[in-house]
């Protein structure tokens, strides 16, 4: 090992004594000395200003208040954003939820509506159409009444006419009255005077059938009585019976 010695070696030491003390200063003798020492003002930074007296403020303590402060205006601000946007998330699905209601509201309003005209419109036909039914019905009633009338006038008149045309018309009485009455039973005959007087009544008188003349009774009529049964063979009532059944 070199036997030189190092620059720190060879540096003296220089012992750590306390202050001079002037001489004419008071030395205390029996009693601890107390030493009074001025704290220097530190707490001068924007945040460590607002600390209590007994913590010091340093340049340190500073930039951890600092970003201590960014890291919560950054959470706050974050947290801020968080709620407004799930407010405003809220605020939207609300709105867009009463728009929707809004809109089925008038999309239901406006089926009513459609609804209330087309059955109004159906309502409209059904009337017209009923209406038109019966006007229908009363002029086929109508018609049907005429041609029945119609009927039963040219039936009379081509009947008036046949009998008319006839060459002996109570001989054909006579013989409708036969063909409509019994042959075993007596009876009874209503006929016109003029039939009733006539030599076409032989055969009934043969029959002994009793003639009673009616002056009101048509020279084609005649009535028979058998038995408590009435036998009508009078024109009028065979005109109703074909008018009951052609209606």
């Amino acid at each position: 090992m070199s036997s030189s010695s190092s620059p720190s070696s060879s540096r003296a030491f220089t012992p750590l004594l306390p202050p001079a003390v002037a001489e004419d200063a008071p030395v205390l003798r029996g009693e601890v000395a107390t030493l009074t020492f001025e704290t220097p003002e530190l707490r001068s930074g924007e945040w460590t200003r607002f600390g209590p007296d007994s913590v010091l403020g340093d340049a340190v303590t500073e930039a951890a208040l600092s970003a201590m402060v960014d890291d919560a205006r950054s959470a706050a601000q974050a947290q801020g954003y968080s709620v407004g946007w799930a407010q405003g998330r809220r605020e939207a699905a609300d709105e867009a939820a009463l728009a929707a209601r809004s809109h089925e509201l008038q999309l239901a309003e406006e089926r009513r509506r459609w609804a209330a005209r087309q059955q109004a419109a159906l309502d409209a036909l059904q009337r017209a159409a009923e209406a038109l039914t019966r006007a229908t019905d009363e002029a086929q009633a109508l018609v049907r009444a005429q041609a029945l009338d119609l009927a039963r006038e040219l039936t009379e008149t081509m009947v008036g006419h046949e009998l008319r045309a006839a060459p002996d018309n109570a001989a054909d009485v006579v013989a409708r009255v036969l063909d409509a009455s019994p042959a075993d039973r007596p009876f009874v005959v209503r006929l016109h005077p003029e039939v009733a007087e006539s030599a076409a009544i032989a055969p009934l008188s043969e029959a002994g059938v009793r003639v009673v003349a009616e002056p009101a009774y048509a020279p084609s009529d005649a009535v028979v009585e058998v038995d408590g049964q009435v036998i009508d063979l009078r024109l009028r009532s065979a005109l109703d019976r074909v008018r009951e059944v052609l209606s």
